[in-house]
């Protein structure tokens, strides 16, 4: 097995602690982070109607420049009582345009076809 970058066989791994975060502030670990993900936890109540909402907001992330990280894989519980039943990871290449995406006229569209057959929930989250 090769030695992971930076370490040479027989040497010891470095320890780089990550700098500090306030409890009562959001500063990013990363000065520059220009990615954003938008990460859904979705609760689908009639899966055939629900397919209509997922060829909607498919012609919305493509609009926006979306790459698809997760789309409803299998989901296995590692720590902690979370137990989603559909996960969706979008990359965006910007905070403003995963807002863009959220925002878009394409997007309402699918919001619209969703009511009454899941139940969304969504963040926006900055990244690398």
């Amino acid at each position: 097995m090769d030695a992971a970058p930076g370490h040479t066989r027989g040497s010891p791994a470095k320890h780089n602690p990550a700098p500090a975060r306030h409890a009562d502030t959001f500063e990013p670990l990363e000065p520059d982070m220009p990615s954003a993900y938008i990460i859904a936890n979705v609760t689908v109540t009639n899966p055939e109607q629900y397919e209509q909402y997922k060829k909607l907001s498919s012609i919305a992330m493509q609009a926006h420049g979306a790459e698809v990280c997760v789309r409803g894989g299998k989901i296995e519980v590692l720590e902690g009582d979370w137990t989603p039943s559909r996960i969706v990871v979008l990359k965006f290449p910007s905070v403003e345009q995963a807002r863009a995406f959220n925002e878009s006229a394409e997007y309402e569209a699918a919001r619209q076809s969703r009511q009454g057959i899941a139940v969304m929930r969504m963040v926006l989250v900055e990244g690398v």
